[in-house]
Formats: structure tokens, C-alpha cells, sequence
């Protein structure tokens, strides 16, 4: 996430930039260039845990130090080419290529598990070997979607998107780091001051509650965001960002409605859900699954609110609304599950997500005097 996530980000925005420009092979070839060069950087951290492994003689746990790297290389590899091919219309395709990835992923991953070894580590070997399968298929895809892509790049266009396209992501990395710290210390804050068994019921209640609610929105945002960014393009034109926000305008009020309406079922429903779900041994904490999931809906509403920084180009400004928020959640997090267990910890989840509402806010309406 910290060295990958970034740059799909910027790829998904800059697409429709390049495409604009008539610059698509300078592109391609710029990101990969990025690409290649977080690539060295994430094997060279990954070689400091695995000489620590071998030092301690944890000889699986040195192999997951190869093998997690290796993944993440070659998994965000093939996410780009579906990111650029739902972006290019291949909307289809590009859904196929993905779900039968992940769903062979899963599959090699058992079967291994299964006949070669019971230690979850070769989980990793099976989703390798596909995610290198799948490489060689969307590079045929790609290049028939692409033909310019094997065009050799030249000139000054390509130094200068590929300045551009940094300077869009590198703050994905920062508030991407400080919102998994956030997200940790959710269960390390319980395991901490309550028990692991308040943990499972928070796994539970966050799987069914905030997950679900998420995915539902992801799911939408996956064809949504390339025509938002494709209506915003490089902004060079009057009317460009107002349209692109128009739409994303819209989707707000339907996450809100949606947010809602998933709340009050889980609210009637809540008990029955869990226990088909998971276990009825979990029911004790479905009193607060409707809060889990209006959390969720403003999370995701927060998120693509943002979108408002992103069509502008200017994500430099999230790390504000984006770190405070990550900030206070940890120290809410703390505070809140040390007095109040878990009830208290699903409190300062639905309190942070308001902190992170109010701060994007606040940082739009008064983003020109930041950055004049």
C-alpha cells in the first residue's frame, strides 16, 4: 500500500491527462520507470526483516519476507492494466480479468495448503503463481487495447508528467501510513485494555457492519472514478471540474441515502444477521452493528468527498483533514476502549469519521489560501 497504492492512484487520474495531451506512451513508460524504482525500494526494506528472520533461524518467516514482496510487485503490476483498461472503456474485461485473478488466487492458495504444506505461508506461492499467469494475459490484452504502448517515449512531455504524476501521489503515501496506524490500533487498543475475545466481536461487527457498507460503495466507485476523471481531464477546459463534481455530487447523496438505508436493516436485523454470518456466540455486540455501519457511511462519504481534492489536482491538501482525523482516531481509539470496551470503541469510530467530515470541509472551502 505504501509503495504501490500511490502511483495507482496517480495512473487512474493522469490517464485521461495523457490521453488529452496525445501522450499516452510517455505515459505508460513514466509510471513504469516509477514503478520499477518503488519496486527496488521495497525489496531493499524487505531485505532488513529477512536477514533478521535468518539471524533468528525462522526460516518460513524469512520465506514470507521473499514471497509477500514478490506479490505485492506483481499484484500491483496487473491492477494497473485493470485500472487503465476499465478507464479505457474495457470496463468488462477489465472486471473479468480481475475477479478470475482473485478468485484463482484463492483457489491455488488452499490447494497448496492443502497438498503441499499446512503452514499458511504457501498461501503466498499459489497467489504468485497466478497474479504471473495473469501478467502475461493482460499484457495481451494491453497491448491490443494499447497498441502505443510499445512506442518508445521521447522528449520533454514524458519528464514532465511523470513530475506531475509524483507530486499527485507521494501524499496517498503519508496519510495512506497514518490511516493503517488508525485502523491497528482499533484492535490493538481492545486487545490491550479488554480481552481477544472482544476483539473477534469487533472482527465480526466490522466485517459484517463497515466492510459490507464499504464494499458496496467501492464496487460503484470502480466505474465511477475513471469517468469523474475523465470528465475533469487536465482542467484546461471552462467547465471541466464543475461537471466532473456534478456527478460526484450526486453519488454523496446516494452513499447518504444508501448509508441509511443499510443501518436501519441492520438495526431490525441485526441478530439474525450475525448469527447467519458468523456465530450466535457474536449476537451480544449486534446492538452496535447499525453504528458500525453508519460509520462506515460517512468514512465513505469522507472518501469521496475527497474526490473534490483529486479532480483539482490538489491531494497535497488531505494530508490535513486526512492526518488529523488518523490522529485523533488513535488517540480517541485509546481513550475510548480503555473506558467504555467495545461500545466506547465503536464511539470513536463514528466520532472520528465526523472529526474527518468537518476537517475536509473546512480544508475546501479555504483551499485557495493554502495554495496560493
Amino acid at each position: 500500500m505504501f509503495f504501490f497504492g500511490p502511483i495507482g492512484q496517480a495512473i487512474l487520474r493522469f490517464y485521461p491527462i495523457a490521453v488529452e495531451r496525445n501522450i499516452f506512451s510517455n505515459f505508460y513508460h513514466q509510471y513504469l520507470r516509477i514503478f520499477r524504482k518503488r519496486a527496488i525500494l521495497l525489496i531493499g526494506f524487505s531485505l532488513i526483516p529477512l536477514l533478521i528472520c535468518l539471524l533468528c533461524n525462522e526460516t518460513m518467516w524469512a520465506l514470507a519476507c521473499i514471497l509477500i514482496p514478490l506479490f505485492s510487485i506483481l499484484a500491483s503490476l496487473n491492477t494497473y492494466s485493470y485500472s487503465l483498461q476499465n478507464a479505457a472503456r474495457k470496463r468488462i474485461l477489465a472486471l473479468s480479468l480481475e475477479t478470475g485473478e482473485r478468485t484463482l488466487q484463492q483457489l491455488a492458495g488452499i490447494s497448496l495448503l492443502i497438498i503441499i504444506s499446512n503452514d499458511p505461508i504457501i498461501i503466498f506461492a499459489g497467489y504468485i503463481i497466478v497474479s504471473i499467469i495473469f501478467y502475461f494475459i493482460n499484457q495481451h490484452f494491453f497491448n491490443k487495447t494499447f497498441p502505443e504502448s510499445n512506442i518508445a517515449h521521447t522528449g520533454t512531455p514524458a519528464d514532465i508528467i511523470s513530475s506531475e504524476m509524483i507530486a499527485y501521489s507521494w501524499p496517498f503515501a503519508i496519510f495512506g501510513a497514518l490511516f493503517w496506524f488508525q485502523n491497528a490500533s482499533e484492535r490493538w487498543s481492545l486487545e490491550l485494555f479488554q480481552s481477544t475475545e472482544f476483539v473477534a466481536q469487533y472482527a465480526i461487527l466490522t466485517q459484517i457492519g463497515f466492510q459490507s457498507t464499504s464494499l458496496v460503495f467501492t464496487s460503484i466507485n470502480f466505474f465511477l472514478s475513471p469517468i469523474l476523471f475523465k470528465k475533469a481531464g487536465g482542467l484546461k477546459k471552462e467547465g471541466q471540474f464543475e461537471e466532473a463534481n456534478k456527478i460526484n455530487n450526486m453519488y454523496l447523496a446516494f452513499i447518504l441515502i444508501t448509508s441509511l438505508f443499510i443501518s436501519t436493516f441492520f438495526y431490525v436485523f441485526g441478530n439474525e444477521i450475525i448469527t447467519l454470518l458468523s456465530n450466535e456466540s457474536y449476537t451480544t455486540s449486534a446492538y452496535l452493528l447499525p453504528l458500525i455501519a453508519v460509520s462506515s457511511g460517512l468514512f465513505n462519504f469522507g472518501q469521496y468527498y475527497s474526490n473534490r481534492f483529486t479532480l483539482m489536482l490538489r491531494t497535497r491538501l488531505l494530508m490535513f483533514p486526512k492526518g488529523i482525523a488518523s490522529i485523533s482516531g488513535v488517540v480517541l481509539n485509546i481513550l475510548f476502549s480503555y473506558f467504555w470496551g467495545i461500545t466506547g470503541l465503536a464511539l470513536s469510530v463514528f466520532i472520528t469519521q465526523i472529526i474527518y467530515l468537518f476537517f475536509l470541509q473546512y480544508f475546501w472551502k479555504r483551499k485557495n489560501n493554502f495554495l496560493q
